[in-house]
Order: structure tokens, then C-alpha cells, then sequence
């Protein structure tokens, strides 16, 4: 292809300002937090911290002739180190390179860095990125959405459950989810932020509300051990929750394994996990039944290996989509669109809503589905200067 060496990469460290407490309970906010006046807080009962804003780090590729493509790394605090990553490590090796294969370019900025450690964590976030705006790249020179470029789409739609229900009271959050019920939604993840009891209380309002009209999932959020785990999965099973998500800390396979043998409800996990490599293990363990792998932290080359990976397993997939903009959430629909063993597609709201308002078409959802995009490549185009007030902004040429 004429013109298609990378010629100028730019990136944006967004942070924009939210009302956290209107979407405690949600994805990306699920919990109280510690102290109300710094930007970030560790969790009132665990030791995650989480911004009071939208935080995301984006980068724009652009090649000679003009052609550009859009990447965003899962970045939902401190979104200036993804951003450094770009301008100061991966610019310095992408310059000048063909843009025609994603995948050789994805694997040669794995092997740069793999031998000094950096095989997960920032790097990769930020590699990821990169290898998203090639996609989009790549789509918009061929003509066709990235789902078309995977082989997909597999699904002409997109299942969505709703992450999250904000709310004070028990009451609040399931007249939350009963407008959303009205609106078509028929799945729905709730968060344990305090006592197992609570979230229960919470799943059997739900279940009491809208019998097997919905299904329901817990996340436990890495709180507890394999023997309150095994004795949370069974009473979740008493109201047929139809996973337990994040149920232990993430380094812990044997702890899965042993988990996964006496859970009679499937565990979910794969949002803290970047590659295959860090997959496997799980994987071979039997300690996981349903793989939530983020495409903001695995890129779309890495993404399609871990859903065919898990697809050897028999383990079904349900992308993790969290604090993002446009870009991450459509990355993640196009890799969903291709994917045979695909269960739903993570979705919370007021994250599409935010998203929407910087890029000139919208994501649509209706009667609990998710539409495709159109357009070439990603099929998103963010509106220039629109994030300009939210963002430290750094191009490397």
C-alpha cells in the first residue's frame, strides 16, 4: 500500500469530571470510596483505588497519506503513564513503520520490551492502543468494519447486561433496573461492595421482582477467600445467579481451581489478565467457565487469540467494558461481533452516554441488544477539539 508508513502518532490523557456518587454501583464505580476530596480513593471494604472522574488515555496513528485510525488504553487512573508510554517508548519505534499488518507490528512492540518485564501492566495497555488505531486503520483502507476483517460478524447484534445498579436503597436500584426491564434489558451484573448479605438481599429483591424474566450476576470484586467463596457461590446458586465474577485476588489459579470444582454456579474472571500468557493457566485449571477479557488492556490481535483460546476450552466469553470512551467500547463490539463463543457484552450506561457525546455518531442499544457499527474501521470518528478541555495532549512526529 502507497502512503501507509506511520507518520504521526498523538495522544490524549482525558480526564473528565463526573458525578461519582450519582453512579455508585455502576461499572468503574461500584463502591464508596474512602476520602470524598482526592481525585483518587482507595474503596471504603477493599483495597482498589478508583477516580472520581472519566479517565482514559487515546491515540490517534496517522500515516503519510493522511489516513488516521483511533486507540484507547483501559486507563481508569493516572492515564498520563499509558500516554507516556506512546510518546516516549512506542513513537520512537513506530515511525516509519507499514501500517498494512497489525499483527506483526503488535508482536514486534511485545518482543521490545517482554525480557525487561514488561509483559502486562502499562506497557501493554498502552501497546494495546496502538494496535487498535492499526484495526481501525486497516478497516477504513480496506472498506469494511473490523468485524468483517475477523470473519465475523458471527452475531448480527450484540446481547448487553446492565453493570451495575446505582441507587442508595434496595428499593432504588430495582426501580433502576425496572426501567431498564421495561426498555428490553434482560440481564444485569450487581457489585458486592459490602457484606456478602447485602449483595444477596440485593439478588433476592431482584429475583422476587422479576422471577426468570432476567439473569443475574455478581461480582464479587477480588474480596474474598476460596472458603467464602465456595459458600457465596452456593447461596447465589439458591436464586440462580448465573455467575460469580472476580470472586478471589487475580494471582491465585489454584485458589480458581479449587473454586471452580465446588461452585455449582460458573465463575467468571479475565479483566485483570492482558495475554494469552496470563490466561492459560486458568484456563488448564478448569478454574474458569466464563473469560471477560478487556480490550483495552489486550488489544484486538491479543483479543482474538484469548477468544480462540478460551473457545479450545469450551469456556464462553463476555468482554469486560468499563470506564472508556468510543473507541475501547467499540473495539470491544467488533471483537464480540466475531467471536462464536460469545455470552453478552458488558454495558453501563452512563459510560455510552458520556462517550456519545464526543463522537459524531452514538453507540445504539434497544430491547437489550447492542447494534453494530457501519463504518469503515471502527466505525467511530471523535469530533475534533472536543476532548480538548479534558486532555494533556502530546503528538510525536
Amino acid at each position: 500500500m502507497s502512503g501507509s508508513q506511520i507518520r504521526k502518532l498523538e495522544s490524549w490523557a482525558v480526564c473528565i469530571p463526573r458525578d461519582y456518587a450519582s453512579d455508585r454501583g455502576s461499572a468503574g464505580s461500584p463502591a464508596s470510596l474512602i476520602n470524598a476530596d482526592c481525585k483518587y480513593s482507595r474503596a471504603e471494604n477493599y483495597g482498589t483505588v478508583y477516580s472520581r472522574f472519566i479517565e482514559t488515555t487515546l491515540i490517534r496513528v496517522t500515516t503519510e497519506d493522511g489516513v488516521s485510525g483511533w486507540g484507547e488504553a483501559q486507563a481508569p487512573v493516572a492515564p498520563e503513564i499509558a500516554q507516556s508510554v506512546v510518546t516516549h517508548l512506542l513513537g520512537p519505534l513506530l515511525l516509519g513503520q507499514d501500517v498494512s499488518s497489525p499483527v506483526r507490528i503488535r508482536n514486534m512492540l511485545y518482543d521490545a520490551m517482554r525480557v525487561r518485564g514488561h509483559s502486562g501492566g502499562f506497557y501493554i495497555d498502552a501497546l494495546s492502543s496502538i494496535d487498535c488505531a492499526l484495526w481501525d486503520i486497516l478497516g477504513k483502507r480496506c472498506g469494511h468494519p473490523i468485524y468483517r476483517l475477523l470473519g465475523g460478524p458471527v452475531h448480527e447484534c450484540l446481547p448487553i447486561y446492565i453493570s451495575g445498579l446505582p441507587g442508595k436503597t434496595i428499593e432504588e436500584q430495582l426501580a433502576k433496573a425496572e426501567g431498564y426491564v421495561q426498555a428490553g434489558v434482560r440481564a444485569f451484573k450487581v457489585f458486592m461492595t459490602a457484606k456478602p448479605s447485602d449483595c444477596l438481599s440485593l439478588v433476592e429483591g431482584l429475583r422476587r421482582r422479576f422471577s426468570d424474566a432476567i439473569e443475574i450476576f455478581v461480582d464479587a470484586l477480588w474480596r474474598l477467600d476460596v472458603t467464602a467463596a465456595i459458600r457465596f457461590a452456593k447461596a447465589l446458586a439458591a436464586y440462580e445467579v448465573g455467575w460469580l465474577e472476580a470472586p478471589l485476588i487475580p494471582e491465585d489459579v489454584e485458589g480458581h481451581r479449587r473454586l471452580a470444582q465446588h461452585s455449582p454456579i460458573r465463575i467468571a474472571l479475565g479483566e485483570s489478565y492482558r495475554t494469552t500468557h496470563e490466561i492459560l493457566p486458568f484456563l488448564e485449571a478448569r478454574a474458569v467457565q466464563v473469560l471477560q477479557p478487556d480490550l483495552g488492556r489486550s488489544g484486538i490481535t491479543e483479543g482474538m487469540r484469548i477468544a480462540s483460546l478460551s473457545a479450545s476450552f469450551h469456556v464462553s466469553i463476555a468482554p469486560h467494558v468499563s470506564i472508556s470512551l468510543g473507541p475501547q467500547i467499540a473495539t470491544a463490539i467488533h471483537c464480540a461481533a466475531a467471536w462464536p463463543n460469545l455470552m453478552y457484552v458488558e454495558c453501563n450506561p452512563s459510560v455510552f452516554q458520556i462517550a456519545n457525546r464526543f463522537q459524531t455518531s452514538s453507540f445504539l442499544l434497544s430491547d437489550g441488544m447492542l447494534s453494530l457499527p457501519i463504518g469503515p474501521g471502527l466505525g467511530v470518528e471523535l469530533i475534533d477539539g472536543s476532548l480538548a478541555e479534558y486532555s494533556t495532549i502530546h503528538v510525536f512526529e
